[in-house]
């Protein structure tokens, strides 16, 4: 008996899938990877699995065999964290409440995935080929997605990539940079601080530089399709220190950047760097680095598809400040980024998902495969 896309939901937020960069918060997606290969095996579709690393797999599912062409869905399988103590009820179980849904991962982005599955298991084949594509980490490092383009050259006629979009299409995305700056001094006993250097007083400096760096991005580098139009910096978290009676000689600030086309990340970054250069000192040295590699932005240039969906999807496109897999899948064709639900309910605590969106969300897939079916005369 097939299930239906809640039945389905209820099973997929079951499994931790939470992806960090703290190897204690860190869990791999082997159990949702194998129990969605099961379903499409007994769907008929070809199945392959891809490791990205222990623990952490893709899954390709198609109903062509190593075919170029047709339709990818594609989502990530792993969610972020949360606060226990700020959730009513366990968050890996599915509840439901005032047509909405609730729970770990249901708006981003297991609802899509448990959609995408429903309409598989019923949709009217054409010969237009449709793959569904799961990925790891791309709450971390987007190293699923990568593993994904370098491994698998097939090709895709049109991509959709799963975020909560309000059946929005996207059409760009900024770029994402993970980076720190470590800030090094000499340490001492506190009782004669004169002969250490306290690499805490070398934060506010930076800090201003960093100000200063954004205010001019914000006077000289902007694209106006994007609600914050200027690549912005954003310093997320402090690491350091010893103890209360010490010195500190070592400070890490974790922080990140969002380019736009004005502005590149290889731009971005010689410009952090050339900041550390001018406030290293005798006392105090600054070393930038990327936390992992850079995320390229997305911008969707071709005008057929973008015509398409929107005409498809009855509704205008725009662009987002945040960054998605479609920076990489671009590389293999068309992208769009279209999905059920809010990006303000991304993330939070209870996260929920409005029950109308989910439903809106099966008919369009049924629309968008078949009116693509018609587009590549593949009916």
């Amino acid at each position: 008996m097939i299930q239906s896309y809640k039945e389905i939901l209820a099973d997929l937020i079951s499994f931790n899938t939470i992806s960090s960069l703290e190897a204690n918060k860190d869990h791999g997606n082997t159990n949702l990877i194998s129990y969605v290969k099961d379903f499409f095996d007994a769907l008929g579709f070809y199945t392959s699995v891809y490791k990205v690393f222990d623990g952490k797999y893709n899954l390709l599912a198609s109903t062509h065999k190593d075919t170029d062409g047709g339709l990818l869905l594609t989502c990530h399988t792993d969610t972020v964290g949360f606060n226990i103590e700020k959730w009513k009820n366990d968050p890996f179980i599915l509840d439901h409440a005032d047509d909405r849904l609730i729970g770990r991962g249901v708006t981003d982005t297991k609802g899509f995935l448990a959609v995408v599955m429903d309409f598989c298991a019923n949709f009217k084949k054409t010969k237009l080929p449709l793959k569904v594509l799961l990925t790891a980490d791309q709450e971390t490092t987007m190293s699923g997605v990568v593993n994904y383009v370098q491994n698998v050259p097939l090709k895709h006629d049109l991509c959709i990539v799963a975020e909560p979009t309000m059946l929005y299409p996207v059409v760009a995305a900024k770029g994402y940079m993970g980076l720190y700056v470590d800030i090094l001094g000499k340490t001492i006993h506190s009782s004669n601080p004169e002969k250490g250097s306290n690499a805490i007083n070398g934060i506010v400096p930076f800090v201003k530089a960093i100000e200063d760096l954004e205010e001019n991005y914000k006077s000289n580098f902007s694209d106006h399709r994007f609600s914050v139009p200027y690549p912005t910096i954003n310093l997320g978290k402090i690491i350091g220190g010893h103890s209360v009676n010490t010195v500190c000689d070592n400070v890490r600030i974790l922080f990140d950047a969002r380019p736009i086309k004005s502005k590149s990340e290889t731009e971005i970054y010689n410009d952090l760097t050339k900041i550390a250069k001018s406030l290293s000192n005798t006392k105090l040295q600054y070393k930038i680095g990327r936390l992992h590699n850079d995320i390229d932005l997305f911008d969707c240039n071709d005008k057929d598809t973008i015509d398409f969906i929107m005409k498809v999807a009855n509704k205008e496109s725009y662009c987002i400040n945040y960054c998605t897999e479609a920076g990489f899948l671009s590389a293999n064709g068309p992208c769009i980024v279209l999905g059920p639900g809010s990006i303000k309910d991304a993330h939070k605590d209870n996260e929920s998902i409005e029950v109308k969106q989910l439903d809106d969300f099966l008919y369009l897939l049924s629309l968008i495969y078949s009116q693509l079916s018609l587009k590549m005369k593949l009916f």
